[in-house]
């Protein structure tokens, strides 16, 4: 299996798939008994807490962890707010928990203004500058775009934010930044920041949200108090731990692997360029060195993904989230014409893929568009 789609979800690490083994198999016991057993898996938690702050640049108090990036959003969003009316500023790339959340607010009387994108789906700079006010409540915009890659400038963003309106809060979904691009949450300035597991090579059903110190937010799940009375709920150890473990192997192996991708993504493009005629890069050079996405003119992506597919390939064509989509609203957001919109595959690396894959890729990729665009023509 040759699988390229690493955005949606990651193949879990071996060593974090034996630690989490062991855990649910001898080290069972709930964190909130007496046990002394129980105390040493509280040690353990901590331990995988402070590990990801320290990635973070975080303190361990500042890290709470909740059932996935999903529920993180959610959490931010909604636990920031409060009772508060006023506007948010968001955009139309965002993933669909931060997407459809924001939805639920504007129902709820919230005005919402989208800022302005570029065609790699990073926010436009100096036109988001002119949408901040007084009457801003929230900013929720992402570090990387999980279909384009388009990695936002989130410190300046965070910067004009907190000049035009100081009380205003800046809500980063970093879902996949995390131990891919460098990422300090006390240099970016920001309040708020999720991060999830599955995306490297961690377990699924565990994420966190970074709040910063002196930022109160409410509840929105309800019960014992776990989480520092902020996340209820009997905690995932051995998710909880198995996420320690996998940050802090994607973190000693961030740099390696970014060289690597970006020798990746340009093998793609050369092949591409060679092999196949009316296709857009929409992967920048300021984008995550992970993800490589482009569009083809007058083809859809879903065949494309079933041809790749029956050859052992598995690649994307935009969030896993809105694969039943006609296709991504994103597409529309970054200016992306009718005929080049369903068209868009999306590859990510991860550490298991290797150079003479990724040509084997380009070479079934560009000839499974020549091919489909054929039977298309010969069909009219």
């Amino acid at each position: 299996m040759k699988y390229f789609d690493n955005c949606a979800t990651s193949i879990i690490d071996n060593d974090v798939l034996e630690l989490m083994y062991n855990i649910q198999k001898n080290e069972f016991y709930n964190p909130s008994s007496l046990y002394n057993v129980s105390t040493e898996i509280q040690i353990k938690i901590s331990h995988a807490r402070e590990t990801i702050a320290e990635i973070l640049g975080a303190h361990k108090s500042e890290i709470y962890f909740t059932s996935g990036g999903t529920e993180s959003n959610n959490l931010a969003i909604f636990g920031s707010l409060k009772n508060q009316k006023g506007k948010i500023i968001t955009s139309m790339a965002e993933h669909a928990s931060v997407y459809n959340s924001i939805n639920e607010l504007k129902n709820r009387g919230f005005e919402i203004v989208y800022a302005p994108l570029n065609h790699d789906g990073t926010v436009k700079v100096k036109e988001f500058e002119n949408l901040v006010d007084e009457n801003t409540r929230l900013v929720a915009l992402m570090h990387v775009n999980n279909e384009t890659g388009g990695t936002n400038d989130i410190k300046q963003l965070c910067k004009i934010t907190k000049e035009k309106n100081k009380k205003c809060l800046f809500f980063c979904d970093g879902v996949q930044a995390f131990c891919k691009i460098p990422v300090n949450v006390k240099n970016l300035d920001v309040d708020l920041y999720s991060l999830s597991a599955h995306k490297i090579h961690g377990p699924k059903g565990i994420g966190a949200l970074y709040v910063k110190k002196g930022l109160t937010i409410k509840p929105i799940i309800f019960g014992g108090g776990q989480e520092n009375k902020l996340r209820s709920g009997t905690e995932n150890v051995a998710g909880i731990i198995g996420f320690g473990k996998a940050a802090e192997i994607a973190n000693s192996l961030r740099l390696e692997n970014s060289e690597k991708y970006l020798h990746y993504k340009a093998i793609l493009q050369d092949i591409i360029a060679d092999k196949v005629s009316d296709f857009k890069i929409i992967s920048q050079n300021t984008s995550s060195p992970n993800i490589f996405s482009v569009a083809y003119k007058d083809i859809k992506s879903e065949v494309i993904v079933h041809i790749l597919e029956q050859h052992g390939f598995f690649v994307g064509n935009g969030s896993a989230c809105n694969s039943k989509s006609i296709y991504s609203r994103v597409a529309s957001a970054i200016g992306l014409s009718a005929d080049y919109a369903e068209g868009i595959i999306r590859i990510c690396f991860c550490k298991y893929n290797i150079e003479e894959e990724v040509k084997e890729l380009g070479i079934a990729l560009c000839k499974s568009v020549n091919e489909l665009r054929k039977l298309v023509g010969e069909r009219k």
